[in-house]
């Protein structure tokens, strides 16, 4: 016979839920931005996961090109980290039939609306962390066809896949480097070099334990922009003039956004500025776990031109 928890049905077979304080929680954020707890077990919930969960802390597979070699074995030449897959069990249930059936449906709406962009499932440990991952409903959903399931309850064991393997925290790092007007002298340190100067030389702390190319905005004016990464010896140069005309550059308050993972370059209007990167010398370089030495250098700068990168850390595990 079923147990009656408050309200609600739960299925046989099914333990009742126990609200223990020592254990993660988790949610799903649907494409429209609706939070729905998935981990809530206080009297009266509809819905809850079940004892099975898959993929959390499971290394993502990777795929391995190789080449072999004269001498024996084969020489590794590409290791490309592949989707995720992460099963997460659930068993929902209503007072009456109807109740059940509106849970039913929208459970199945929320996860099933994401053909067209992707939702984002959290994960929050005890100590106050959470990370968070974007993924699409594959399979799963479907009835169990248990005795009396389909009437006041069901279990499902649906299928999320994340075409990016990693976690990520839930907040991004954010680092701004701006002249005087910006309240802080980042100019002090670095005198001026013919007409570049350097907006500020800072490390850059990755917590992740992954690399990750972070998002740029800068904002002139500005007759080029170069970033370095000391630590990995790369460079991008940004050259305004290359889209907006021989002698042109970047005016005071006007802002370009640059993305690294994928690749954009938006500026002033939203029109394309991918030409303005000097890609046959330099490239978007990543931030590596750890400490990262950067350098930024301007030229044709004044006290309001800034230069911002944002990104969000990320790890192999939730």
């Amino acid at each position: 016979m079923p147990i009656i928890a408050g309200s609600v049905v739960i299925p046989p077979g099914e333990a009742e839920p126990v609200h223990v304080a020592d254990v993660p929680a988790a949610w799903w954020i649907d494409p429209a931005g609706t939070r729905w707890e998935l981990t809530d077990t206080t009297p009266g919930s509809r819905w809850w996961t079940l004892q099975g969960v898959k993929g959390l802390g499971a290394l993502p597979s990777v795929e391995i090109t190789s080449t072999p070699v004269p001498r024996g074995g084969d020489r590794v030449d590409h290791i490309q980290p592949r989707t995720r897959l992460i099963t997460w069990p659930m068993v929902y249930a209503g007072a009456t039939h109807g109740e059940y059936l509106d849970v039913s449906r929208a459970l199945a709406e929320t996860f099933g609306s994401t053909q067209a962009q992707p939702g984002t499932l959290v994960v929050a440990r005890p100590d106050g962390t959470a990370r968070q991952i974007r993924c699409r409903y594959q399979d799963g959903w479907e009835e169990s066809g248990g005795a009396g399931s389909g009437i006041r309850w069901d279990t499902v064991a649906m299928t999320l896949l994340a075409p990016s393997p990693w976690w990520t925290d839930t907040e991004p790092v954010v680092i701004t480097r701006q002249g005087a007007a910006g309240g802080v002298d980042f100019l002090d340190d670095y005198p001026s070099v013919s007409s570049s100067q350097t907006l500020g030389a800072t490390t850059v702390v990755n917590p992740g334990s992954v690399e990750t190319w972070p998002d740029w905005t800068i904002t002139g004016p500005a007759s080029q922009i170069t970033a370095t990464n000391n630590t990995t010896g790369q460079t991008w140069t940004l050259t305004p003039s290359t889209v907006l005309g021989a002698g042109v550059n970047l005016a005071d308050g006007q802002t370009i956004t640059i993305s690294g993972d994928p690749i954009t370059v938006t500026g002033p209007g939203a029109s394309p500025w991918e030409p303005a990167i000097d890609w046959a010398n330099g490239d978007l370089w990543p931030l590596l776990p750890g400490a990262n030495d950067i350098t930024f250098t301007v030229s044709g700068d004044g006290t309001n031109t800034a230069i911002s990168a944002q990104f969000y850390p990320r790890y192999r595990t939730a």
